[in-house]
């Protein structure tokens, strides 16, 4: 709960609900779409859903080596996914809005190539929000190599995937049967496409803030700013510049197989 305080970590994890509540909401509808609809057979739909795992597969090793070269583009990544994730969603049925451009026509090349989008970018934007909220954490004061930290942001990541999980089916169930897949796909378009936005402005908020979210010492700077106490002054110092421990090294022959290693370490000084 301490990580949900912060407004950027608040934001990976409502990215995260979407992620998944995406990926769980068009699969609700989606065999249904190919198989009426598109007059599909079921052999060829599973043939789809193994290109479409590859393809997901394949992205995720790909834009992890990318992230891992250019980490301090996380947010970029995760708002140019969000805007390609609309554009893919409201051209997969198609969108009943778009039928000034399609007839009302549904087309198996533009579901199938959408699909393909919608996988490769699920896989883009699966990566940046761990990255990106321990950042986070470490600018507001948390350790950055510390399990504890890496287990709250974890465990608040994958609650948030698991909350998508759950809620998407049942929305997008309920909106299928009351309109039709089409409308439940033009929603999504236009949730991720609002999201897209929540993430650039708050990404812009941070650059006219001057919070640096990437740079390791701006958790000290934060540190830094912040008005002390002379006790806590000295714990800190305590802590930040330990005793430095020497160890003097003194050979003793002792016979031609053996040698003899003793250790002398100088007395501790205290802080008082």
């Amino acid at each position: 709960m301490q990580l949900m305080t912060i407004p950027g970590c608040l934001l990976m994890f409502v990215n995260c609900i979407m992620i998944r509540l995406q990926g769980a909401s068009i699969n609700v509808g989606l065999t249904e779409h190919y198989l009426v609809q598109l007059h599909s057979t079921t052999a060829i739909l599973g043939i789809l859903y193994g290109v479409w795992s590859f393809v997901y597969i394949v992205s995720c090793a790909a834009f992890s080596k990318v992230l891992n070269k250019f980490p301090q583009w996380n947010y970029q990544w995760m708002i140019a996914g969000w805007i390609t994730l609309s554009a893919a969603t409201l051209t997969l049925c198609p969108s009943p809005l778009l039928d000034f451009i399609f007839n009302k026509k549904k087309y198996f090349w533009l579901s199938s190539t959408d699909m393909v989008v919608v996988n490769a970018v699920n896989s883009l934007l699966y990566l940046p929000p761990f990255p990106a909220a321990l950042d986070l954490a470490e600018v507001h004061g948390h350790e950055r190599k510390s399990l504890h930290t890496y287990g709250m942001i974890t465990g608040l990541l994958n609650s948030g995937w698991g909350l998508g999980s759950t809620v998407g089916p049942v929305i997008s169930g309920a909106v299928i049967d009351a309109q039709s897949f089409g409308w439940m796909l033009t929603y999504l378009g236009f949730c991720d496409l609002i999201l897209g936005i929540v993430n650039a402005a708050y990404f812009l908020y941070m650059i006219g803030s001057k919070k640096h979210f990437r740079i390791p010492e701006a958790s000290s700077a934060y540190l830094s700013s912040k008005k002390k106490s002379p006790s806590q002054v000295k714990v800190m110092k305590h802590l930040v510049e330990p005793v430095k421990q020497t160890l003097i090294v003194k050979p003793l022959t002792m016979s031609k197989k053996m040698t003899v290693i003793h250790l002398q370490q100088p007395e501790r000084s205290c802080i008082k």
